[in-house]
């Protein structure tokens, strides 16, 4: 289970609300691809966090995410 807040600025929030369907797909595509051996390591999260950050703001652009934040990271 993930679940993550985008830091935005505020006036950026209906765009990128409008965008939640692209945005969890992005997240899911890349999620389903990645293998629980690749999350065993000690820096996993700060890896997977860089490499959905990085995937949300080429998605997103012109708008501009400042930070994604993992609110819960369960693995089962």
């Amino acid at each position: 289970i993930l679940e993550a807040t985008i830091e935005i600025d505020p006036e950026e929030k209906e765009a990128i609300e409008a965008q939640m369907p692209r945005i969890r797909d992005l997240f899911n595509t890349y999620l389903r691809a990645v293998e629980a051996r690749d999350l065993e390591a000690q820096d996993a999260t700060l890896r997977l966090r860089a490499q959905l950050l990085r995937r949300l703001i080429v998605l997103l652009e012109p708008l501009k995410p400042k930070d994604l934040l993992f609110t819960t990271f369960i693995l089962r």
